[in-house]
C-alpha cells in the first residue's frame, strides 16, 4: 500500500495542539489581519518570534517589506474573531468591529491574552510559505485570560 505523505502529514499536524494567534499590520491606510497557528517563540535575546505565512495571504506582501506588525495571542472568548480573520471572503469585515486598537500605528486585538508588537527582521522563502523572524519591540499582557487552542481541526475553549 502506497503512503500518501501529504494526507498523513496533515493528519499528524492536526494532532498537535496550537495556540491561535492573529497577525495584524498596516501599510498606508490599508489594514491586514489573518489567523495563524504557525507562530512560535524564537529567541529570548533579543525577544523574537517566528511566523510562517502562505505567500498567497494578502498580509504576506507587506510583511515581506519588513513592516511592523502585531502578533495577538487569542483568548478563549475570541473564537468568532479568529474565524473572521481566517475567512478570505470576509477580509473586508475584519476591522469593522471594536476589537481593534493601535499602538505606534500598529493595529492589535484588544481582548487578546497578549499582543506582541514586532518588526520583521529576516525572511526565508520556503516553497509555498515564507518564514518571518520578528523582533519584539513592545508588548501588552492580559494575565486574566486563557489562550484559545486549536486541535484536530477544531477550537478548544
Amino acid at each position: 500500500m502506497e503512503q500518501n505523505i501529504n494526507t498523513d502529514f496533515l493528519e499528524a499536524m492536526r494532532k498537535m495542539t496550537s495556540t491561535v494567534s492573529v497577525v495584524a499590520s498596516k501599510k498606508d491606510d490599508t489594514r491586514y489581519a489573518m489567523t495563524a497557528t504557525s507562530v512560535v517563540s524564537l529567541t529570548l535575546e533579543p525577544p523574537s518570534m517566528l511566523i510562517c505565512i502562505n505567500k498567497k495571504a494578502s498580509i504576506h506582501s507587506i510583511l515581506n517589506e519588513k513592516a511592523k506588525l502585531s502578533i495577538n495571542i487569542l483568548s478563549t472568548d475570541q473564537k468568532e474573531f479568529s474565524e473572521l480573520c481566517s475567512n478570505k471572503s470576509r477580509e473586508n469585515d475584519r476591522f469593522k468591529g471594536d476589537d481593534w486598537s493601535y499602538q505606534d500605528d500598529i493595529p492589535y486585538a484588544t481582548n487578546s491574552v497578549s499582543s506582541l508588537f514586532c518588526e520583521c527582521k529576516q525572511v526565508i522563502d520556503y516553497e509555498t510559505h515564507s518564514i518571518f523572524m520578528c523582533k519584539i519591540i513592545s508588548l501588552i499582557n492580559n494575565d486574566s485570560r486563557d489562550c484559545l487552542l486549536y486541535h484536530n481541526a477544531s477550537y478548544n475553549v
